[in-house]
C-alpha cells in the first residue's frame, strides 16, 4: 500500500510539473540568464530511494515541484521533490535545495524495496548551467525485511 501511495503522489507531482513550468519559472535570475533547464538525464550511484545501485536517471522539475524516475538492470524507482523556493545563483553555478520522498527496488527477495524521505541539492554548473551534480542524503527503510531505518545517500550527474 505504501508503494502505491508513493507512486500516486509522484504521478500527481509529475502532472503538476508542466503547469509549474508554464506558470512559474524558478527565479528571476535563472530566467533572465536562460539557465533554467527543467528536463535532465544522467547517471546515478548510491543506495537510497533516489538511486538504487547504479542507473539512468530522468528528471523534470518546476519552480516548486519535481519528479524523477531512475532505472537499472534489475530495479526501478520514482521520487517526488519539493523545492522550497530557496536558491543561490552566480555566473558559474546555481544551487537549489529540495526535500523529497521516494521508493526504489524490485519484488526480488534479495533486492527488495527501499523507501524514505530525503534532502538534497541541485548544483547546476558551467556558465550555461546544464551540468547538474545532485548529492542526496536519505533516511531509508528496507520495506520487505523490516530492519528499521538507516541513513543512506546517492549522487547523480546529469545534463539538462
Amino acid at each position: 500500500m505504501r508503494r502505491l501511495n508513493t507512486v500516486l503522489l509522484c504521478a500527481l507531482s509529475a502532472v503538476s510539473v508542466p503547469d509549474a513550468l508554464a506558470e512559474d519559472e524558478p527565479s528571476d535570475t535563472a530566467q533572465e540568464d536562460g539557465s533554467f533547464h527543467p528536463a535532465r538525464i544522467g547517471l546515478c550511484y548510491g543506495l537510497d530511494p533516489g538511486c538504487y545501485f547504479v542507473g539512468v536517471k530522468l528528471e523534470v522539475s518546476g519552480k516548486y515541484f519535481g519528479t524523477n524516475v531512475h532505472l537499472g538492470p534489475l530495479w526501478a524507482g520514482i521520487q517526488c521533490k519539493i523545492y522550497p523556493g530557496l536558491s543561490v545563483h552566480s555566473e558559474a553555478s546555481s544551487l537549489r535545495p529540495y526535500v523529497g520522498y521516494g521508493i526504489a527496488g524490485n519484488e526480488d527477495d534479495f533486492i527488495g524495496w527501499f523507501t524514505g524521505p530525503s534532502v538534497g541539492v541541485d548544483l547546476h554548473l558551467l556558465k550555461n548551467k546544464r551540468l547538474l551534480l545532485q548529492p542526496q542524503l536519505s533516511w531509508t527503510k528496507e520495506g520487505q525485511k523490516n530492519n528499521g531505518w538507516f541513513p543512506s545517500g546517492s549522487l547523480s550527474l546529469m545534463w539538462a
